[in-house]
């Protein structure tokens, strides 16, 4: 009897943990956002100005700045890992 192991991919969609994500400071020309994921991922962001901007569509934040915004970019997470992103 021959025994072949194999694994299946993890199709599961990345998500937040429970309390995440938030903000814990906001200024006219900062704030202060904390995440953690359920799993390994690329999470994408845009800075928008308060008000007046409906919120982009995933694709106008993975390709191109979104309209109106300040800065986009991606920062890579792993599972169950806390990151702070501040003065945006």
């Amino acid at each position: 009897v021959k025994v072949i192991a194999f694994t299946t991919p993890d199709s599961t969609v990345p998500a937040f943990a429970q309390g995440y994500p938030y903000m814990s400071l906001v200024t006219d020309t900062m704030a202060q956002v904390t995440v953690m994921p359920t799993k390994s991922c690329k999470l994408y962001y845009a800075v928008l100005p308060k008000g007046g901007h409906c919120a982009p569509w995933c694709d106008d934040i993975i390709w191109a700045k979104p309209a109106g915004g300040r800065d986009y970019n991606y920062i890579r997470m792993s599972v169950e890992w806390m990151r702070e992103l501040w003065g945006l």
